[in-house]
C-alpha cells in the first residue's frame, strides 16, 4: 500500500500517535512531551497565560480550498496571537485532533507539518495531545505562555488609546465565504502560494 493510500484506520490510534510525535522532534532533557498522562515542561516564575482555540471542518475551514498544513498553521497561529495580545510570549502547546477513520494519513502528516512550521516560527513546542475519531476534522490547540511585562487586558483600554491589529479582521471568514460563493479562485492562486511559502 502506498503512502498516499494509507488511512488512519490502517495505523490505529497508537500508530498514528507515534507518527504524529515524530513530526515535533525530541523533548529536551528534563521534559516529557508524549507517551505519558501529561507533558512535563518547566514553568516560568510568576503568572501563566492559557488560551485554546478550535477549528472545525466546514465551519472554520474547507478542505476543498486549503491544505492540512494551512489548517495546522492557522490553529497554532491563532493561539500564539491570543497570548501576544495579552502582552505575553507563548512557549508550549498541546493539540487535540478529531477525524474520521477513513481520513488519509497524508492529511494528518500535512496538519503536523503546518503545526510544526508555525511552532518553529514562534518558538513554541507542541508537547503532546490527543487523537479521537469524529464525523469531521476538528483541531484544537491549547497553549501556555508567560507575560513579558504587565498583562494587557481588554478591560484596560480607554477612550483615546491606540489599538493595533495584525492582518485583515474577518479576512479568513470572508475569504472562505467568497470561495464558497463560486467566485473564480484562479486570481487568488498566486497570493495563496505566497502565503503558503512563508
Amino acid at each position: 500500500m502506498s503512502e498516499a493510500d494509507k488511512r488512519v484506520s490502517d495505523l490505529g490510534e497508537s500508530g498514528l500517535l507515534d507518527r504524529v510525535a515524530l513530526g515535533f522532534g525530541e523533548a529536551p532533557a528534563g521534559e516529557v512531551w508524549g507517551g505519558d498522562d501529561a507533558a512535563v515542561v518547566p514553568a516560568p516564575r510568576g503568572d501563566l497565560l492559557f488560551a485554546i482555540d478550535t477549528l472545525v471542518e466546514s465551519i472554520d475551514f474547507d478542505l476543498a480550498y486549503c491544505s492540512g498544513a494551512d489548517i495546522g498553521w492557522k490553529a497554532l497561529a491563532a493561539n500564539v496571537s491570543d497570548i501576544a495580545a495579552m502582552g505575553g510570549r507563548a512557549s508550549s502547546a498541546v493539540v487535540s485532533l478529531s477525524l474520521p477513520s477513513d481520513a488519509s494519513v497524508a492529511l494528518v502528516d500535512d496538519l503536523v507539518k503546518g503545526l510544526a512550521a508555525a511552532g518553529r516560527r514562534w518558538e513554541v513546542n507542541v508537547v503532546g495531545g490527543d487523537i479521537s475519531r469524529g464525523a469531521q476534522v476538528s483541531l484544537s490547540v491549547a497553549i501556555v505562555g508567560a507575560p513579558l511585562g504587565p498583562v494587557v487586558l481588554r478591560s484596560g483600554a480607554h477612550i483615546g488609546d491606540v489599538i493595533c491589529v495584525t492582518g485583515a479582521l474577518g479576512g479568513a471568514a470572508g475569504g472562505l465565504a467568497l470561495l464558497r460563493s463560486g467566485w473564480p479562485a484562479a486570481p487568488l492562486q498566486p497570493e495563496l502560494e505566497r502565503l503558503r511559502a512563508r
